[in-house]
């Protein structure tokens, strides 16, 4: 269960969300950090991801292809930054046109369950935002859906 969700825009050109899950840091990062387990929640909703590949450390390349309802694929591209064992991931998503943005996803202990913090930047204005953080939404959206039916226990 989504216990808080809160986003903002911090600047035009940048996003910050978080939301909280009820389940331990180490799960949700864990859920980040492995292919067959990304795949089970990656993407926006209703989308499938039929294919990921994953070198998870620095400088590592996480690639992915997602499929849309009606068949379409998009693929995804991604190269580690910083990895720091269920606290925090950073890396530099580069879609179809080259223009790369930075991401940073957080996670921290709050009382049993973790708050997951993501930023990302430089975005080209408020609409560009607005879009990456209606996509965040779905993502974890499906992201908590999956913990619920995995029933993890916290305590």
């Amino acid at each position: 269960m989504t216990i808080l969700q809160r986003a903002t825009a911090r600047a035009e050109n940048a996003l910050y969300l978080e939301r909280r899950f009820d389940a331990p840091p180490a799960v949700v990062f864990q859920l980040w950090t492995a292919p067959e387990l990304l795949a089970r929640w990656w993407g926006p909703r209703d989308f499938t991801t039929h294919s990921i590949e994953m070198d998870f450390r620095p400088g590592g390349i996480w690639s992915a292809s997602i499929r849309s309802p009606f068949g379409e694929d998009t693929p995804m591209l991604a190269v580690y930054r910083e990895i720091v064992d269920d606290q925090r991931i950073a890396f530099t998503l580069i879609p179809d046109d080259g223009r790369k943005t930075n991401v940073v996803a957080t996670f921290e202990a709050v009382n049993n369950t973790t708050r997951l913090a993501i930023r990302q930047s430089p975005l080209t204005g408020p609409a560009e935002v607005e879009a990456y953080t209606e996509g965040w939404h779905e993502y974890l959206d499906r992201l908590e859906s999956y913990l619920l039916r995995r029933h993890w226990d916290n305590r």
